[in-house]
């Protein structure tokens, strides 16, 4: 990323104005998101379960003031599940990678739609994999359910925000003319 700017020869005006417009904005997610209700956070709970149910054939429904849920396979789908952390990690992320790197507005434009589309995919996979290690009963006596939706959950972010990252950094030497190294 570096070389890709040295390559330019400076960061622009716009480029500082990006950063620290999706850092406000990313904080602003934030304090948002701490206080929302399940209504409020249908924009992301409603494909991640959507997503979810076709990957695992359970039937979320919207249930007021709790989130999706599914009573036959045990699952609640809730603002806590709601993969805004990720979305703001994510958004972040490809905004430091894409900006420094491409010249357009355009292109630089591109970082929150590519992380809500990022977080839903990755969601309602983290989702699915959760019903089905419930399902499997794969957790009997190794550690309780909520440990391995956590640990679920930190691997499946981490492994899709390395390979969003990777992605980024791809995309970006494609149009920077930069070598992978």
């Amino acid at each position: 990323m570096a070389a890709a700017r040295r390559k330019r020869g400076r960061v622009t005006v716009l480029d500082v104005a990006l950063v620290l417009g999706s850092l406000a904005l990313a904080y602003g997610m934030k304090r948002g998101y701490s206080t929302a209700s399940p209504e409020e956070l249908r924009w992301v709970l409603a494909p991640t379960a959507a997503i979810a149910g076709a990957l695992t054939s359970a039937s979320f429904v919207f249930e007021p003031h709790v989130g999706y849920v599914d009573l036959g396979v045990g699952t609640a789908i809730v603002p806590a599940c709601a993969g805004v952390n990720f979305l703001i990690i994510a958004f972040v992320a490809t905004v430091l990678a894409f900006v420094p790197a491409l010249a357009s507005a355009r292109a630089k434009g591109v970082s929150m739609p590519l992380a809500y589309v990022a977080t839903l995919g990755v969601n309602g996979v983290r989702v699915a994999a959760s019903v089905a290690i419930h399902r499997a009963h794969f957790a009997a006596g190794l550690a309780s359910p909520a440990a391995l939706h956590r640990g679920l959950g930190v691997v499946v972010y981490l492994v899709a925000l390395f390979g969003l990252c990777e992605g980024v950094h791809a995309v970006s030497r494609r149009f920077t003319g930069e070598v992978a190294s």
